[in-house]
């Protein structure tokens, strides 16, 4: 039990902090919301931790004029080096909207590959987005299994096919 002796200093202490406020995000704001999402990715869980830091490794790609961030590829990296099936996964690839059809999506795929040669690599993608079914079969994936997930609660749930696919590494022979 705490007994607080000084209440004077202890009320003053606790009006002299700002309380937070709820604001509604702008894009100024990305960078710091990125931060934020991939620090707390990994203590989802009470008591768990998922992955071993460096758990999320992301791959930009990046305007060669511009300079400008046309997609990215972020991947949940196994680094238990006793596993002998090491998996990775593909949490997030995207484009930018309207650049689609280009080659990126492809461009981003082969780089995780290559970066990832050592490990199998998953990923879950929805059954209906059937132009990224073809990009990662083009790539070697494969489908090893179906669910559906489910998102929301109440009138906003939401119910999704999910492929899982898997590529693996050519090993020589």
């Amino acid at each position: 039990m705490i007994i607080d002796t000084e209440p004077e200093a202890s009320t003053a202490a606790q009006s002299s902090v700002a309380r937070p406020t709820i604001r509604t995000a702008t894009p100024d704001d990305v960078p710091a919301l990125a931060r934020l999402l991939l620090a707390s990715m990994d203590t989802s869980l009470p008591d768990e931790r998922l992955f071993p830091p460096p758990a999320v490794q992301t791959l930009c790609l990046e305007d060669a004029v511009s300079g400008e961030i046309l997609g990215y590829a972020a991947v949940k990296t196994c680094n238990d080096t006793e596993k002998e099936d090491r998996e990775s996964e593909l949490d997030m690839l995207f484009v930018r909207a309207g650049m689609s059809g280009r080659g990126y999506g492809s461009m981003l795929v082969q780089a995780v590959q290559e970066r990832w040669m050592g490990n199998a690599v998953c990923v879950r993608v929805f059954v209906r987005n059937t132009r990224a079914v073809q990009c990662y079969r083009r790539w070697g994936f494969v489908v090893v299994g179906e669910e559906e997930m489910e998102f929301g609660e109440g009138a906003e749930r939401q119910i999704e096919e999910v492929f899982t696919m898997r590529w693996r590494p050519v090993q020589p022979t």
